[in-house]
């Protein structure tokens, strides 16, 4: 019972949001009608933005998703431009998507995955990417994208001639290949700027105690070890990688615990006592996903015992003395490997952010002659140091 108090203050000890690591960046979409509406994009990576646009009104808003057929396009960070566009290729085959604007001018770049189109001031959008065609087991270049292009680039014929020469006609080169053509007919064009959303990581200590139950397999005729409440302090690590998924975030901790026990049992006519003690080092690499205020741990135990002393005392008493008997029980295994779950509650004071969570541990040592086997409910406060 005084666990599950415990463990119910732990979790519902104030759940103030926060503003955490994310693919989120400032940006605006554009509404059938015209309009802009303002808030923070998913930038998880180009594939996913050429179909799907991903919306939040504020960081901590429900996300919402549109199709290319919802609206007109969006920008992120007033630099990046995606378009709708609908294309139609000779084979009568049409698809719609989201085409970054690489740059606009009175003829443009776009660009949908790997593909490359020019846009016209009419708004008509030609194919321009030099394709590898199979024919009959051979691989075969098709230039009809690029003759499109020198139509199109007509005046300026260097220009596509240059393209034509090139083995590998990458992204790049068709960028280097129209900022020659706006020189030779002097347009003006405007760039569209990739947006880089950063790695990031954050740091901090933890503590808290964890109670703990040993099963031992050397244990003296008649005696148990009860559950009892070891302490633990350390650090943490907690890495966002960057257009991963925006719930998800590896941790690595590392933690050091120290645990003491006192049984007294019986057996017959003596009185006898067991002290278990031992301090240990633990590594936990676990995932941890996130959901609003709240967030769910799994993942591995790691355990390396630093020290212990497991002894044993008989007390035999008789009418004329007391016999005494000592002895220590076999040490156990040094290296423990298990697993631990949890969940947990997060919140801000003085802008630090703070969680609290409980989590069940079970680690085992792994040799077949000695399975001595730990089990911990863990109640932890964790306090970030970095902003």
């Amino acid at each position: 019972m005084k666990v599950a108090k415990v463990v119910i203050f732990f979790l519902l000890f104030g759940v103030i949001g926060l503003k955490a690591q994310t693919n989120f960046v400032k940006g605006y979409y554009i509404t059938v009608a015209h309009d802009t509406v303002r808030g923070y994009l998913e930038h998880r990576s180009n594939d996913r933005s050429f179909d799907v646009c991903v919306f939040k009104p504020t960081l901590d808003s429900k996300m919402q998703s549109f199709a290319p057929d919802a609206i007109v396009g969006f920008v992120f960070e007033d630099k990046d431009f995606y378009v709708r566009q609908v294309y139609k290729n000779k084979k009568g085959e049409e698809f719609a998507g989201f085409f970054r604007v690489i740059y606009k001018s009175d003829l443009s770049l776009l660009q949908y995955q790997s593909r490359l189109f020019a846009e016209t001031e009419e708004g008509k959008i030609h194919e321009i990417t030099r394709a590898d065609v199979r024919e009959d087991y051979t691989i075969k270049k098709d230039y009809t994208g690029l003759g499109m292009l020198k139509a199109l680039m007509k005046g300026c014929d260097h220009v596509t001639d240059d393209l034509m020469k090139k083995n590998v006609v990458s992204v790049s080169v068709y960028k280097e290949a129209f900022r020659k053509y706006y020189a030779c007919t002097g347009s003006t064009y405007t760039e569209s700027q990739p947006v880089k959303v950063k790695g990031s990581f954050e740091f901090g200590v933890l503590g808290g105690p964890a109670f703990t139950s040993i099963t031992l397999n050397n244990l003296p005729e008649g005696a148990s070890v009860d559950r009892n409440v070891a302490y633990s302090v350390g650090a943490y690590l907690s890495v966002f990688h960057p257009r991963a998924f925006e719930h998800w975030r590896v941790l690595l901790e590392l933690s050091y615990l120290k645990y003491k026990n006192y049984t007294y049992y019986q057996k017959g006519d003596t009185n006898n006592d067991l002290y278990i003690s031992y301090s240990a080092l633990r590594t936990p690499l676990l995932m941890r996903y996130s959901m609003g205020a709240f967030f769910l741990d799994a993942g591995f135990q790691g355990q390396y015992i630093l020290a212990q002393d497991f002894r044993w005392r008989l007390e035999n008493v008789l009418a004329d003395r007391v016999n005494t008997e000592e002895g220590h029980l076999e040490p156990v295994e040094k290296i423990g490997l298990g697993f631990l779950a949890g969940l947990g509650a997060k919140f801000t004071v003085a802008d630090h952010a703070l969680r609290t969570y409980v989590r069940y541990s079970n680690v085992s040592t792994p040799s077949v002659h000695d399975n001595t086997n730990f089990k911990s409910i863990e109640l932890t406060l964790s306090v970030q140091i970095n902003r």
